[in-house]
């Protein structure tokens, strides 16, 4: 569903500047105005992804790494 909305957002910003090149600039900047709310906003209503970064419960193995190497560095 979300793909959807960018690819008509997309679809909307083309031919918005279409009609800028065909000097009907009221109906062009109408259609990229239209398709700044429905990209970004409507993708983001509908479903997008989280606010905030996703927490997980096991630690990634890089991260224990960095753990025990600043661990080494801060005893010698």
């Amino acid at each position: 569903m979300l793909i959807i909305f960018w690819v008509v957002a997309a679809i909307l910003t083309v031919s918005g500047v279409i009609l800028l090149f065909r000097k009907e600039f009221k109906w062009g900047i109408i259609l990229i105005i239209v398709a700044c709310i429905v990209g970004p906003l409507l993708a983001n209503f509908f479903g997008g992804p989280p606010a905030g970064p996703r927490s997980t419960s096991e630690s990634s193995p890089s991260s224990d790494a960095a753990i025990v190497s600043m661990r080494v560095v801060s005893q010698v």
